[in-house]
């Protein structure tokens, strides 16, 4: 018989699954909004500042969705303890995910939505830094890997491996910081 001012350290492990794709899903709308924020500027991804913007910004958002995500896991659902391995797998998850959907949309944006997009993307290419230091007989080369950003699997495939090297450091790091073990 437990009295009252004993103290019962039991919590049940709730699955991740709710929390994932929650925030996840966030992850990936915020990508999606950043994105629709690049194009409908006009941001150069190839300039300096555009290649900071549009790598700094997802990759901050993907990190602060991690680990919001690990803290709700661990606080709401798992009575304030969680594993480092749980809370890996929350940020992986998490990460994965957003970029998965990031990857849909762009396919969208590039085929459904606006198809010429890829052929201001190798105008912006060529006439960038990064452009004119190619030697002119691997421009073509270089120009013709942006067709595949129109080919679906190329994209997913793309997409899922950033998804899965950046959920990977990011769940590594945030799962350190984070986890609380009984």
């Amino acid at each position: 018989m437990t009295t009252l001012d004993s103290i019962d350290t039991a919590r049940p492990d709730k699955p991740i699954w709710d929390t994932v794709l929650r925030y996840g899903g966030y992850n990936g709308l915020i990508a999606i909004a950043l994105s629709m924020a690049f194009y409908l500027f006009g941001l150069n991804i190839f300039s300096i500042s555009g290649m900071l913007t549009g790598s700094l910004l997802p990759l901050a958002a993907s990190i602060i969705m991690a680990v919001m995500a690990i803290k709700h896991q661990r606080d709401q659902l798992d009575g304030g303890y969680i594993k480092y391995g749980k809370a890996f797998q929350v940020g992986l998850i998490v990460v994965f995910a957003g970029s998965f959907i990031s990857s849909l949309w762009n396919y969208l944006l590039v085929t459904v939505i606006d198809p010429g997009y890829i052929d201001q993307m190798k105008e912006n290419f060529a006439n960038s830094s990064i452009g004119s230091s190619v030697p002119p007989e691997a421009m073509e080369e270089a120009l013709q890997g942006f067709d595949k950003i129109g080919d679906l699997t190329q994209t997913l495939l793309s997409g899922a491996g950033g998804g899965l090297f950046w959920g990977l450091v990011i769940g590594l790091i945030a799962a350190a910081a984070l986890k609380k073990e009984n």
